[in-house]
């Protein structure tokens, strides 16, 4: 993974008050904050986005000693 790289996911799970984790490779997901999805669709944010629905993220944040990866919506 690098920072800035957009690459292709799949919707894992969704949670309304954290944001949408997307499987970016077998076995490693990264977080969508909420906020991202309000931006997206203001009328319907929990409509932004569908459990197993393709979509295109950028990498913007790996954290190594949390395992965590956050990732923005790309067009």
């Amino acid at each position: 993974m690098q920072f800035g790289r957009v690459i292709p996911g799949r919707v894992e799970n969704v949670f309304f008050s954290v944001g949408v984790f997307v499987e970016v490779h077998e076995n490693f997901k990264g977080l969508v904050p909420m906020h991202e999805l309000v931006e997206r669709n203001a009328a319907q944010p929990e409509n932004a986005l569908r459990h197993g629905e393709e979509v295109m993220v950028e990498v913007v944040g790996i954290n190594l000693y949390r395992r965590r990866i956050l990732l923005s919506l790309r067009a």
